[in-house]
């Protein structure tokens, strides 16, 4: 069987391809693209202080026996799974105009859901470079043909939960997962080797603790809560790209924008405007919306929320678990 290619010989063979862009003045881009500190604390202080409030809701009542903590405890896996989009915003670096804020808040939040960063990293940006190009972008939430039952067991992040741990363990040991040797380079495999062991090591401190204190809370309160509260998560995730088109070079095909709530884009950190953040991923989370308005009539309608989006994507789901050529075909302006 042959060796999985590498990402220096798949370089050799490809280069990135060029996607569409959208006319819009560069002074306006670069003013749009200026990072504040002052809307990262914001974003990032009130959602560990939403977090913290549920977790200490959480604990009390569950050490008082109530049964109520099982609401609580949902509640509470329901916001701190929203690290998802604070991971994947620091991964860009955007949120803060310091550099150390960035780099210590992408760890933390990665580490929340078994990601260690190096790995992360290189990942997520190989799929901005080749977002659903079919059988090069590593993050496709829903290959075609559609296997629902890996798309329903995301709901409690069953299987990343298992594949991330293999490679934190592959990693942690120095061996390279067929995943790594696909998108990271082999000069960053020492870093990648030693941010998976910090990620674990983060992990063994909840598990310690709940041994020497004799409760499940500290794993409840940060190892397992990723599992028991990634329901909305994955239906926001699920959004970004799924039943869209594959295999084209323009953004408004193959990813979705919808409009949330104040309180959802609160939470998700604005990424419900997925179209305009793939277009240019240096844009900050809070000038999204900005963007939008500027490339507005350059872009396809966006969806009224999750209740137009699913409406849509359902039906089309279902369909391409028999029919891998069937797709949504989004109507361009113009």
């Amino acid at each position: 069987m042959r060796d999985v290619e590498t990402y220096e010989e798949f370089r050799k063979r490809k280069e990135p391809p060029k996607w569409w862009t959208p006319k819009i003045d560069r002074t306006v881009l670069q003013g749009l693209m200026q990072r504040n500190d002052i809307h990262a604390i914001l974003a990032y202080g009130g959602w560990f202080a939403l977090l913290a409030v549920l977790g200490y809701l959480s604990a009390a009542l569950y050490n008082a026996g109530s049964a109520w903590c099982i609401l609580a405890f949902f509640v509470y896996g329901t916001i701190f799974s929203m690290n998802n989009s604070h991971l994947h915003e620091s991964l860009h670096g955007t949120p803060f105009k310091t550099k150390a804020l960035n780099k210590m808040m992408f760890f933390i939040t990665a580490a929340m859901e078994f990601r260690a960063t190096t790995l992360t990293r290189w990942r997520h940006m190989h799929h901005h470079a080749w977002t659903i190009i079919k059988e090069t972008d590593l993050e496709i939430q829903a290959p075609r043909p559609v296997k629902l039952w890996k798309v329903l067991i995301e709901f409690f992040y069953l299987g990343s939960t298992v594949s991330l741990f293999k490679i934190l363990f592959l990693h942690s040991i120095g061996i390279v997962s067929t995943e790594a040797k696909r998108v990271v380079p082999k000069s960053d495999y020492q870093k990648m080797f030693w941010s998976s062991r910090a990620c674990l090591a983060l992990h063994i401190v909840p598990i310690a603790a709940a041994l020497v204190l004799r409760s499940w809370l500290p794993i409840l309160l940060f190892t397992v809560p990723r599992l028991y509260g990634g329901f909305l998560m994955w239906i926001l995730i699920l959004a970004q790209h799924s039943g869209l088109a594959e295999d084209v070079l323009d953004y408004r095909l193959n990813t979705r924008t919808m409009r949330l709530n104040p309180v959802l884009s609160f939470l998700y950190l604005h990424m419900e405007y997925h179209t305009e953040h793939h277009i240019f991923p240096n844009i900050p989370f809070h000038s999204l919306a900005k963007f939008r308005s500027h490339v507005e009539d350059q872009m396809p309608r966006a969806y009224n929320g999750l209740w137009e989006t699913y409406k849509e994507e359902i039906p089309v789901l279902w369909r391409q678990r028999r029919n891998a050529d069937y797709f949504i075909h989004r109507e361009m302006p113009g």
